[in-house]
């Protein structure tokens, strides 16, 4: 995977994410990967990125294709400990590997929904992987 436009991203580390930035108006991105456990649908394996979140309020929710794959997108309003945040997620399954994208923003922010975007679009599996994910041995 890339990284969102140099000019107004910057890496940082956040808590559980392989790779993050942060972004104007303090939005922040991050790509958090999980292997070698059983995993379900893309769909269902997004659910588990709401918990936690008690007070949500569900914006979007729709299939999106990921490197030739299915996903899944989720975007919502969430308020925790007083403070509001937009989250939108997007997930892919491939094979024993679960990979979530997350940006949080202040509130709807066009300009960093379509960084983040294009960020997650830029991903490709690697070959073994992507042989995995389509059920058939890598060449």
């Amino acid at each position: 995977i890339g990284r969102p436009d140099a000019a107004s991203w910057k890496r940082v580390e956040l808590k559980g994410a392989d790779l993050s930035f942060r972004g104007p108006g303090g939005a922040a991105i991050g790509l958090q990967s999980t292997c070698g456990r059983p995993v379900a649908s893309a769909e269902l394996m997004a659910r588990h990125l709401v918990i936690g979140f008690r007070e949500r309020e569900l914006v979007a929710a729709a299939p999106v294709e990921v490197d030739g794959g299915s996903g899944w997108s989720q975007t919502f309003d969430a308020r925790q400990t007083g403070a509001s945040a937009r989250v939108k997620t997007v997930t892919r399954v491939a094979g024993r590997c679960s990979f979530d994208w997350v940006l949080v923003t202040r509130g709807p922010d066009p300009a960093a929904e379509a960084a983040f975007d294009g960020w997650w679009a830029g991903f490709r599996l690697d070959p073994q992987q992507r042989a995995e994910a389509m059920g058939r041995p890598a060449t």
